[in-house]
This record gives C-alpha cells, structure tokens and sequence, in this order.
C-alpha cells in the first residue's frame, strides 16, 4: 500500500484543505501507541489515515517529546529525549489537535476508548467527530462475551472479500514478514525508520473500516436498530477526567494494609523516577511484585533494602538512595497518622 507521510503542521494543514477541496466528509483512522512496553511511558506513535482514496501515516513523535517534556518540567521529573536522527518528525502538538479536534471530517475508528484516552492524557486533545464501529457492532450484539469481536474477525465475516481482496490479503500476510497481528502491536514502534511488515499492518487497521461501515448500516436498518446505533455515538470518546494514581493499580494493592499503602506510594515514585531518567520500562527498573513485598516488609534497614535490590545493574544503583529516601519518607507520613488512629480507637 502505499501512503503519504504527515510530519509537520503545514502538511496538517494542506491536508485538512485537500479533503475540504475534495468535499471528503470522513475518513478512517486508527492510533499506534507505545505503553511501558519498550520505554519509559505512554507515548503516541503513529496516526493511520485512510480517507476512501488514499492513505496518509502522521509521525506524531515531536509533538509528543514535546508533551513528554512539559509534563516532567511541571512535575519536576527528569526526562530523557527519546527523538533519533531517523525521526523527521517537526509536528506540535497544535498541529496535531489542528487534526483530531477538527470537526471538519467525520473519523471513524474501531474503538476509540483507549485512543481517546491516551491523547487526552498526553495533550489535552478532545478527539471530536467519532463514529465507532465497536460500538455499532456491540449495539447489533456482535461483540461480547464468547464473541469473536475484534476488528479482524468482523473484517473476515463482514467485508466483502472477491479474489483480489483475498489477494491483497494474502499478499500482506507476506509482507508482514510471518508475525502475527498481535506480534506487530507489540513492536516498537517508537523506532524508525518502520519496518515494512509494521507499515503494512498499520494500514492495514484502517483499509477496510468503509466497508465494515456499510455493512453494520445495513443490518442496524434491517434490525431497526439505527437509532440505538446513532444514540451509542454521542459524546465519544468518553474519557475520564480523574487520574488513578500508577500505584493503586498494583496487584494485591487493596489487601495490604494502610501503612504499607503508603510504603508501596513512595516505593513507586522512586522507580518511577529512574524509569524517567533512563527511559526505561519500570518493570526493567524493578518487578512489581517485589515492588509489592517490599512495601510488606517496610520498614527495612538499609542493607536489606539494598540486597532485596541487588546492586550490580545500573537501575539498582540509582535506585538504591531513592527508595532509602522513599522509605523514611514514607515512615514519617507513617508516623502522623498514627496518633490520629489511636484518638479515633479511644472515641470508639
């Protein structure tokens, strides 16, 4: 397939007025994320386009060190620029809401719960004009438990396939180089130059959603369900104002008890931090799950701490005086809240 590569804000722009020319009212579009997979945070990869006719790839990298790099300023974190000499990328992060909050063309997605997330999070950026077809195919009872409902299922059941679409298909399952879809998600696609086989799966994500489209239409009109269908469009994505603290999410975190809460708390933004400043997974920093027991054991004496940590890597030395600092921080928010326990038992 080939595509036209978006990197700045003027291509932005001059591609917002080809489809106002053109009078394109919709197009298709899906995200490539990274997630603490291969580096440090959450970060926006790759935006897939398909307007009907053609295909466009927006690097969105530079907009989004940008936003890497604000956010560690405001929260007084280390940050390590992550940009190489492969990425071209000179895209804003205006640019990019220049794109996803314009209303001038509908974008429709295959669930855009986590997209919507990850840009709002990351930017600030409301995407605006969402037609999902997740939603239209849960509204027809297509996705659900014990239901085949990703995108690459109600593709194959739903998308008219003639013998050069199973060409074409065939053709890419070459192209991708023997890895499975799931296979290529998880790739780095933080990295470039993109390998053809992550190319090809990226465009791939977006080439059928007319289709599909047309198709689910057809059997909410037959099913009298199109105004249920339109009624599960509004106000998409919906995202959440709040933020869940990283460490709430740990396992095991709502069995330990208060004080140690408070331990795993500090623990976590002591590896958090080392993370930041080596642009590394956390859980390449320390396992969450001894991450976890450490804030059982607390408080520990320093030579404890040290050989739960171990000392010969680079993460566990700079890890080492942060979580001793961590831990007698820790101890004394300990400490105060101690004497508001003992007044609430004798009011009892």
């Amino acid at each position: 397939m080939s595509y036209t590569l978006i990197d700045s804000d003027e291509d932005i722009q001059s591609l917002l007025d080809q489809w106002k020319g053109r009078g394109v009212r919709q197009v298709a579009m899906d995200f490539e994320g990274e997630f603490n997979l291969h580096c440090y945070g959450e970060h926006l990869c790759l935006i897939q386009i398909f307007d009907g006719e053609h295909f466009f790839l927006v690097d969105p990298l530079a907009a989004d060190q940008e936003a890497s790099r604000r956010s560690a300023l405001e929260l007084g974190k280390p940050f390590a620029p992550f940009l190489d000499s492969a990425t071209n990328s000179r895209l804003t992060v205006e640019g990019l809401r220049l794109l996803l909050e314009s209303p001038q063309v509908e974008k429709l997605w295959f669930d855009c719960a986590s997209d919507g997330e990850l840009v709002w999070k990351k930017f600030g950026i409301r995407l605006a004009g969402v037609y999902d077809l997740f939603r239209e195919a849960r509204v027809l009872g297509l996705v659900g438990p014990g239901l085949a409902g990703n995108l690459a299922a109600l593709t194959e059941r739903f998308v008219k396939a003639g013998a050069q679409g199973q060409n074409a298909m065939a053709s890419g399952d070459e192209n991708r180089g023997g890895l499975s879809k799931k296979q290529l998600q998880q790739t780095n696609w933080m990295c470039r130059p993109l390998s053809p086989p992550q190319l090809e799966y990226a465009l791939e994500d977006v080439a059928h959603l007319f289709s599909l489209r047309e198709r689910l239409d057809q059997l909410a009109v037959e099913k009298k369900l199109l105004s249920q269908v339109q009624a599960a469009m509004e106000g998409l994505p919906h995202v959440r104002q709040d933020v869940v603290a990283g460490h709430t999410k740990l396992p095991g975190y709502k069995r330990l008890k208060t004080h140690q809460q408070v331990y795993l708390r500090h623990f976590f933004e002591a590896r958090d931090t080392v993370a930041r400043q080596l642009n590394r997974p956390p859980f390449h920093v320390l396992d969450k799950h001894l991450l976890v027991r450490l804030a059982q054991k607390a408080p520990l004496a320093a030579g404890q701490l040290q050989a739960e940590l171990g000392g010969a890597s680079q993460p566990a030395r700079l890890l080492l005086p942060l979580m001793v600092s961590a831990m007698e921080a820790a101890g004394q928010e300990v400490a105060r809240m101690k004497p508001r326990s003992a007044g609430e038992g004798r009011r009892s």
